[in-house]
């Protein structure tokens, strides 16, 4: 479905839930020692068991990249990500196809009930919406790449490691970073010394100059 309905109208290429292994050659090694385990709560202990973790030793074997796991088990490279993030950004339109109305992206900042408690899964409070998306705001340290203007209508997808990749539709921006390099940028880090410092700098310099 997703290569059919969403990659090949969008002229996506390097995106892929389960990689053959005729392009193995093409997926990065994951390197580091970041892990979810020092933040879990029993019930996303349950939800990634051990034998899912974002450790090298589980994600680096060819049977995991095969899997396409739902949730965690895309392998794509930045510009993939960034054209489908691109399609929100511009309102569910990309280079003349259109995937969403207009109106069915906007409603997706409609924020889901409660999202301003601790969530049972992850252990602290965070914003989605109804859709599934998350909606930019605390707690997150990539808030810093997002933007900090708490106006700003920012869709992101956010995963382990500070992996990202975002919607801006007041910027009609989308960006995307997919990185091999695990870490974990504690939130006691003062904002010029976390690591998408710099690239956040870049991107929305080069964002103004375009406008």
């Amino acid at each position: 479905f997703v290569a059919d309905e969403i990659c090949a109208p969008l002229g996506i290429s390097d995106l892929w839930f389960g990689v053959p292994p005729s392009r193995h050659d093409r997926v990065a090694t994951l390197v580091s020692t970041f892990t979810n385990k020092g933040q879990s709560t029993e019930l996303l202990s349950q939800a990634v068991p051990a034998v899912m973790d974002t450790t090298p030793e589980i994600r680096n074997r060819p049977a995991v990249w095969e899997a396409g796991w739902p949730s965690c088990g895309v392998i794509a490279n930045a510009s993939s990500v960034a054209r489908f993030w691109a399609m929100l950004a511009n309102g569910g339109e990309l280079d003349g196809v259109r995937l969403l109305e207009e109106d069915r992206v906007w409603s997706f900042f409609e924020p889901r009930a409660n999202t301003d408690q601790r969530d049972a899964l992850m252990g602290f409070p965070f914003r989605m919406s109804t859709a599934g998306y998350y909606i930019a705001g605390p707690p997150w340290r990539e808030e810093i790449l997002l933007g900090a203007d708490p106006n700003a209508h920012v869709l992101c997808g956010i995963g382990a490691g500070g992996t990202v990749a975002f919607a801006n539709l007041d910027l009609r921006l989308s960006v995307s970073i997919c990185h091999n390099r695990m870490f974990d940028a504690h939130p006691s880090l003062p904002e010029d010394r976390h690591p998408f410092a710099g690239i956040a700098e870049a991107i929305y310099r080069l964002a103004e100059d375009s406008r």
